[in-house]
């Protein structure tokens, strides 16, 4: 049940961090402008530094493992998350595309 709660717990904070690579595109001047790929980078790279730091440090403090041990298990950890977030993402990009098709 600890793992369930951690998990959760992680799933949290991935959410409400998420919005910080969209700060500046949705305060721009052109809003809609922004949606062409002008995302300044430095916003993803805060979003994942963020994301990787609190997941170490969650993993080393709930497991109590050494921080050697925990680094490896947080980059597999998100190794792992990312590709099946990309996956989910791709088959449901495939689905709505395919779906947009037949109705054209």
């Amino acid at each position: 049940m600890w793992h369930f709660v951690h998990a959760i717990h992680l799933n949290t904070v991935f959410l409400i961090l998420i919005p910080i690579p969209l700060v500046p595109v949705l305060t721009s001047d052109t809003f809609m402008e922004s949606f062409k790929g002008n995302m300044p980078m430095y916003t993803l790279l805060i979003f994942v530094t963020g994301m990787f730091v609190y997941t170490y440090i969650s993993l080393h403090t709930v497991y109590r493992r050494g921080w050697i041990r925990t680094f490896v298990k947080t980059t597999v950890f998100l190794a792992v998350f990312t590709f099946i977030s990309l996956a989910i993402a791709a088959v449901l990009l495939i689905m709505l595309l395919s779906s947009l098709s037949e109705t054209l």
